[in-house]
């Protein structure tokens, strides 16, 4: 049996700001729809790239024809670096962009997470201009500043809990 070439094989790390990204970017059989970059919670509180909700986030929008790119945060599993606070982790992000934006040139790029990797998806997806569409999963609200995301005009979709 011959496999289909438009099927890709996951990528299974990235480069970095501070080394390696552990990662898996899991591609549809056919051209994608857009393609999400997917942050996982909080590092120092167990998150990680195979966290639940990521998981099943991951696998619904590659149902929906979406190409996902989840990774593990700097210091987290096989990921090169240390825990940096939050801003770190966003620069982690923005790589994460890059590799989703040369992978799949024109292709409409989504920023999402779930809770603090929902906080790392918005500030980051606010900001660059190649973001189109942004998704958070019960985002902290309570702990990190939301302020340029509430001026943003980007369309944004949040699931949380009460």
């Amino acid at each position: 049996m011959e496999l289909n070439p438009l099927v890709r094989s996951p990528i299974r790390q990235f480069p970095g700001p501070v080394g390696t990204l552990e990662a898996l970017f899991e591609h549809p059989t056919d051209s994608p729809r857009a393609v999400m970059i997917f942050g996982h919670p909080h590092p120092l509180h167990g998150g990680t790239m195979h966290t639940k909700v990521v998981y099943r986030a991951a696998k619904t929008l590659l149902e929906l024809r979406c190409a996902v790119l989840r990774f593990n945060f700097r210091g987290v599993g096989a990921s090169d670096g240390q825990w940096d606070g939050g801003l770190g982790e966003q620069d982690d992000f923005v790589a994460g962009i890059e590799l989703a934006a040369a992978t799949y040139p024109g292709v409409d790029l989504w920023a999402g997470g779930f809770s603090f990797g929902a906080w790392i998806a918005l500030c980051c997806g606010v900001s660059d201009p190649r973001i189109t569409t942004l998704l958070a999963i019960a985002p902290p609200v309570g702990r990190y500043d939301f302020t340029d995301v509430a001026k943003s005009q980007k369309p944004m979709h949040f699931i949380h809990g009460e």
